[in-house]
């Protein structure tokens, strides 16, 4: 049985805390109630800000669940509670805030993936400081260690990321006088934060992060499209293979991010099948895309090393039921529709073609680089 339609995740992203992103997702939810939209507040941090709590006025919340942390009474986000109300759109700030012990979910956005999972459309927030990948470049930079964190994969799957941008001296004035919360401004990680150098690199980054979003999902649109065309018209069994057998099949991050991207648009799974070189193969680190892969769903497979992956890749695509294969060629190698050449392993690649016969083949330009 294939999986249903997976509904939309927008995120609100700032490059740091004090922005406003509750009050634009309050604001948001208002306008969009005013238009007629069942608009639900699954949880906001208002934190007691009384300019942002005037914002829930009228709004319809779903209660939350009281739980006892560490000696506190704490109130948390009732997942499913949610899902019992099916709202047209849940509003659910702090995508990267730690559930308490015995949560279904260690951490929020995967209570937002559930939620889209069940059909429900999700606006949320986050901030860069979150985003895993860019952890150790803020380490570096800040000197500070950010202890909650969210996969790229997250990021990958939203359908929007919207930056919402605030001039770094109205920022630092908000925090000198008092107007954000009185937690944040006594906050030992906002003190340090707080510097003109330090938040001036975190805008920056926030914007060559979302610039790069667009760009990524730009060239994911394009191949999309180029897929579709491509499409015969005999239907064929619908799940996806990606091949990792270097160095005739490399992977990367990208030949990735465009296999969940087509699994989602087609509704159907996907594999990541590795085949490592052997003992004596040096081959770049996989550990890391088999992470993202397991991230955005897909099923790892691991087979026996070898230096002649093809057999045991079409064997596994037959006892699988793939009907799509997809694997990176170099600038070097020339393709044409279910056709392969390349100047150093013309053998090996067009016996896979002829003996795989049943299979669609797509290539990806491989550039060399792992984006």
């Amino acid at each position: 049985m294939l999986p249903s339609p997976r509904a939309t995740v927008n995120i609100i992203l700032s490059y740091a805390p004090g922005v406003g992103k509750t009050t634009h997702i309050l604001k948001e939810a208002q306008r969009l109630k005013q238009s007629g939209l069942d608009v639900v507040i699954g949880f906001a941090e208002t934190r007691d800000r009384p300019e942002t709590m005037r914002h829930l006025e009228g709004l319809e919340i779903v209660p939350g669940r009281q739980v006892v942390h560490r000696g506190i009474t704490v109130r948390e986000m009732d997942l499913a509670a949610l899902i019992k109300r099916r709202p047209a759109l849940a509003i659910i700030d702090d995508a990267a805030h730690l559930n308490p012990p015995g949560f279904s979910n260690r951490v929020r956005y995967l209570d937002i993936l559930d939620l889209a999972e069940q059909g429900i459309p999700v606006l949320t927030t986050l901030d860069l400081l979150h985003i895993e990948s860019l952890a150790d470049a803020i380490r570096q930079t800040t000197q500070i260690t950010i202890r909650k964190k969210v996969p790229d994969a997250f990021l990958i799957q939203a359908d929007q990321v919207i930056l919402l941008d605030l001039a770094v001296d109205e920022l630092l004035l908000r925090w000198k006088s008092g107007k954000l919360s009185p937690l944040d401004n006594h906050s030992n990680l906002l003190k340090s934060l707080f510097t003109t150098d330090n938040l001036t690199f975190l805008r920056h980054t926030a914007m060559q992060e979302c610039a790069e979003i667009l760009e990524r999902k730009s060239r994911m649109t394009t191949r999309l499209q180029r897929f579709r065309a491509a499409q015969p018209d005999n239907p064929v069994a619908p799940r996806i293979l990606v091949c990792s057998a270097p160095p005739l099949f490399p992977c990367s991050r990208g030949l990735i991010r465009f296999a969940w991207h087509l699994a989602d648009s087609l509704n159907t799974p996907w594999f990541l099948v590795h085949i490592p070189q052997g003992p004596t193969g040096k081959e770049p680190p996989i550990t890391p895309l088999i992470t993202l892969a397991e991230e955005l769903g897909a099923e790892i497979k691991i087979l026996k090393p070898t230096t002649d992956p093809i057999h045991p890749l079409l064997d596994f695509a037959r006892a699988h039921g793939v009907g799509h294969i997809l694997a990176h060629h170099t600038r070097q190698q020339k393709t044409i529709y279910a056709k392969w050449r390349h100047p150093f392993t013309q053998v090996p690649l067009q016996q896979y073609i002829n003996e795989g016969e049943e299979f669609h083949f797509h290539l990806l330009a491989n550039t060399g680089t792992h984006s």
